[in-house]
């Protein structure tokens, strides 16, 4: 903390919004911004739709291998799942309003490469010799829902 006099403000040239900053940020100070109730229960959020998307699978009778497997810093996958001898790996993207697109519009390109990277740790780490493998994209869409409900809308084989 520094201090300062009356007088020593006068002779020195600088603004006094800048001795300000100086006293109020130092180097051991962290400012940090604080999140948003939203932002809080983004995790939350994705967990729900999950279970829904989970739910939804396991009637069409498919089997839970993993929840959020994850990959070093590849990233996660939401759901690896059992068709039959088909080893399915499912991400699971869920909206409130098509401001944004449709949920399933949010799986691009790039977040194809990665969970096709995280998939190849998958069958690396399981061991997996011989098998067969597709991506689903379960799409979780309040916006097309009806009574709070929301539409969900299962893409087999997506990419």
């Amino acid at each position: 903390v520094m201090i300062f006099t009356t007088s020593s403000l006068c002779r020195n040239t600088v603004p006094w919004w800048y001795i300000f900053i100086k006293i109020f940020t130092t180097k051991n100070t962290k400012i940090t911004k604080m999140k948003s109730p939203k932002q809080l229960n983004t995790r939350a959020w994705g967990t729900e739709h999950e279970e829904l998307a989970l739910t939804y699978l396991l009637e069409k009778g498919y089997q839970l291998v993993k929840k959020n497997f994850h990959f070093g810093k590849a990233g996660e996958i939401d759901l690896v799942m059992r068709d039959r001898e088909v080893y399915v790996f499912v991400e699971v993207k869920a909206r409130r309003s098509h401001t944004f697109g449709l949920p399933e519009e949010a799986v691009n390109q790039a977040k194809r490469k990665q969970i096709r990277q995280i998939a190849k740790g998958f069958v690396h780490i399981m061991d997996l010799k011989e098998y067969e493998a597709r991506f689903d994209v379960v799409a979780v869409d309040y916006a097309t829902g009806s009574e709070g409900k929301p539409e969900i809308r299962h893409h087999a084989d997506a990419f």
